[in-house]
């Protein structure tokens, strides 16, 4: 029987290397499951300064056990005060972050990334805000708002007046108002308490793309929409210097950076470049009208507040970039894109905020008020601009 088991062997050889293909071939779905997390809900999608061991549920899907969520004041890395002190796995679609909301937290909307023990990640835009303690259980959350800049020929701030088919400039995009979700929905504007915000790009990027085969959403490669800044009142600087004209938007679009930090173009990537913005009113002789059309997060605290401390505002300035694994030139590997910031506009203020007759106006009044500092990525002091202006917001129909 030995012999006969040895006469096998050597007349299939083959067997063993067939059982390995097998157990190859029967492993590799596993390896293909293996996928990148999605995040998307967060329930509550809101929490108030000061709020302590507060459970929110996060779904998505490709969770794995010993996945950690994170919460990151939208477009940037910065965690904005909420500490997440646990996160429970639940299954593949749903985790628990029990987070402590600090009492000075950021008044801003913020994304959820989740991060699987193999490293894989997948992050949620604007999923969840912070508002002031006391404004939830008065405020409510997320009422609909239709806004209107006054749009006179000296204000520093102004829409693109691209209104139709509404009577407004800007409109959320669940308002009955807009045309499609996709290009006439370029305000993501939630009044939650105090806290106001207006977004003229989508809140994030297209699906995974390579050269093989583009799957840009149109609006995400031609954004249709755009904030109005004109920068030709410039002050002078601590230092004595005039505050240059910083020409924003002849950058925002030409330019790509990846994970790495390294700066190239779209063509680079095996991707079509985005379609820059409207021409700009900059000239290069003199300082010139210096106005700027630019995609914007507008975010406003105690726009609603009735009282109190004034308004302050900030403009956080968007482009698009990589983000995820960096692709080759073949564009073999799958990058996506998110719009982040790239430089921000602070008003000095406070603002005035009044409310007559349901029509809440925001506006400066002169003085500190319509003075603003303008600040690159990293925080580098550019310039400080007289930006008056005028903001009506009405409840939508």
């Amino acid at each position: 029987m030995r012999r006969s088991g040895r006469a096998s062997q050597g007349r299939y050889p083959g067997l063993a290397i067939l059982a390995c293909l097998c157990w190859l071939l029967a492993a590799a779905p596993a390896v293909a499951q293996d996928q990148d997390p999605v995040v998307t809900s967060a329930t509550p999608p809101a929490a108030e300064q000061g709020s302590v061991n507060l459970d929110v549920v996060i779904g998505g899907k490709n969770f794995k056990k010993g996945a950690v969520a994170r919460f990151l004041v939208t477009g940037t890395e910065d965690p904005g005060g909420i500490t997440v002190n646990a996160t429970t796995f639940k299954g593949s679609t749903q985790l628990i972050a029990n987070i402590t909301v600090a009492d000075a937290a950021a008044l801003s909307k913020f994304d959820i990334e989740v991060v699987n023990t193999s490293g894989r990640r997948g992050k949620g835009i604007e999923l969840f805000s912070v508002v002031e303690k006391g404004k939830l259980s008065t405020g409510g959350s997320g009422s609909l708002v239709r806004s209107e800049f006054r749009n006179n020929g000296d204000d520093g701030l102004r829409s693109d007046g691209q209104h139709f088919p509404c009577g407004f400039d800007y409109v959320d995009k669940s308002d009955p108002c807009a045309a499609t979700m996709e290009e006439q929905a370029s305000l993501s504007q939630e009044s939650t308490g105090s806290l106001y915000w207006l977004r003229t790009v989508p809140a994030c990027c297209i699906p995974p793309v390579n050269s093989g085969g583009l799957g840009w959403e149109a609006y995400v490669a031609s954004p249709s929409r755009w904030l109005v800044l004109d920068f030709s009142q410039p002050e002078l600087r601590a230092d004595g210097t005039a505050s240059p004209c910083p020409n924003i938007d002849s950058l925002v679009a030409q330019r790509v950076s990846d994970v790495t930090g390294a700066v190239k173009n779209w063509e680079y990537y095996g991707l079509p470049t985005p379609v820059p913005p409207p021409a700009d009113e900059d000239t290069t002789s003199t300082f010139g009208r210096c106005v700027d059309n630019v995609s914007v997060r507008f975010r406003g605290a105690r726009f609603l507040s009735g009282g109190g401390a004034g308004p302050s505002l900030t403009i956080d300035i968007d482009e698009p970039q990589l983000v995820g694994t960096t692709p080759n030139r073949k564009g073999t590997s799958s990058p996506g894109i998110q719009w982040n910031t790239v430089y921000r506009l602070v008003f000095r203020g406070p603002l005035m905020g009044t409310t007559s007759a349901g029509v809440t106006t925001v506006q400066t009044t002169g003085g500190e008020s319509e003075l603003a500092d303008l600040f690159d990525a990293q925080d580098n002091y550019v310039g400080t601009y007289r930006m008056r202006f005028l903001l009506e917001m009405r409840p939508a129909q």
